[in-house]
């Protein structure tokens, strides 16, 4: 397998999951991840972000300049998760876990007798 990517056809072949497209990777990091991040591919770059449901919050977008290494792509995919799972849980508390911020959103209190630590979907 390739590790090093300089066009979109080695960024296919190296992800090794047999996509055909950008549609099909779009698609599959969005259902893959915890918080359904997207990637998309304009020739020169990959651009990887999330946006978090229920608040107006997004993930920094990452760029992958050609060429890079796939392992860089599989890192940048996790570090967007796990921005996300940040965002989620400094917003998705229920009323029980504690007092709202500036923006009305409560964040998880992983100890929370009501949710259990689970917070609430908006």
């Amino acid at each position: 397998m390739r590790s090093k990517v300089n066009n979109l056809k080695e960024f296919l072949e190296a992800r090794g999951l047999g996509e055909s497209d950008m549609n099909a990777v779009s698609k599959n990091s969005f259902r893959y991840t915890n918080y359904g991040a997207w990637v998309d591919e304009d020739g020169k770059k990959v651009r990887v972000g999330c946006i978090i449901e229920g608040v107006s919050a997004v993930t920094e977008t990452h760029e992958l300049k050609y060429p890079f290494e796939i392992d860089a792509f599989w890192k940048t995919l996790e570090e967007v998760d796990q921005e996300a799972e940040a965002i989620w849980d400094d917003t998705h508390g229920c009323p029980s876990c504690g007092e709202e911020n500036e923006d009305g959103n409560i964040a998880i209190n992983s100890e929370c007798k009501s949710c259990h630590g689970e917070g609430i979907i908006i």
